[in-house]
């Protein structure tokens, strides 16, 4: 699945399984793409596209306040709502802005028909919304940027390159993992070190290895 920009998808129109949904789905933005237009900026649309060529609907996007955002149609309200393009913010994810959303509170109701007052009433929301989403994605990166500082140079064994390892050290091994803008850390005995008296001397007068 991918989006199309207008010129992208004119050049493919013609071999488009589902080329009449596609009219119509066009046909049903042409007010709230009017409006978003005169709200905002940078206003564009996009195909979303499978690999056998078939359309699966029209996504209207837009920049106001340098913030990027999209139109959403919600099932089963068969309304709309706005929300930020927060692909570029690596540690958070769809969970975080939907917390985020009820958490800032004044969330304005779906729109079902469109004005530019509903319009300039979710940006405002939505803006707000990223804003805390950026701050929240700028701390967690920062513990992730320390977390890392602190391995460098160590002998770590990845699973996943740069997301996901363990480290084993002197009978000890901590693994950790980095997911969804979170750090987890555990610290366990090695399989390989024998759990009896002597280990338990050697580990807590820090001799094992030795």
């Amino acid at each position: 699945m991918k989006n199309l920009s207008e010129a992208e998808f004119n050049k493919i129109s013609a071999t488009i399984v589902n080329r009449s949904f596609a009219d119509n789905c066009k046909k049903g933005l042409e007010t709230p793409l009017r409006i978003i237009t005169a709200a905002a900026e940078e206003v564009s649309t996009s195909y979303i596209v499978s690999a056998d060529k078939e359309i699966f609907g029209i996504e209207i996007s837009f920049k106001q306040n340098n913030i990027s955002f999209y139109l959403e149609y919600r099932f089963p309200n068969r309304k709309y709502e706005i929300l930020p393009n927060i692909d570029h913010l690596k540690q958070i994810d769809r969970s975080d802005l939907r917390k985020q959303m009820v958490e800032n509170g004044g969330q304005p109701n779906l729109i079902g028909v469109f004005t530019t007052g509903k319009v300039k009433a979710w940006i405002k929301f939505q803006t707000e919304v990223y804003k805390k989403l950026e701050a929240m994605n700028q701390k967690r990166q920062a513990r992730i940027d320390e977390f890392m500082q602190k391995i460098e140079g160590l002998d770590v064994e990845w699973e996943k390159e740069g997301a996901k390892g363990k480290i084993r050290r002197n009978g000890l091994v901590l693994s950790f993992n980095i997911d969804g803008g979170y750090l987890f850390q555990t610290i366990e005995f090695d399989y390989m070190v024998s759990k009896d008296v002597d280990t338990f001397k050697k580990l807590s007068d820090n001799q094992y290895g030795k």
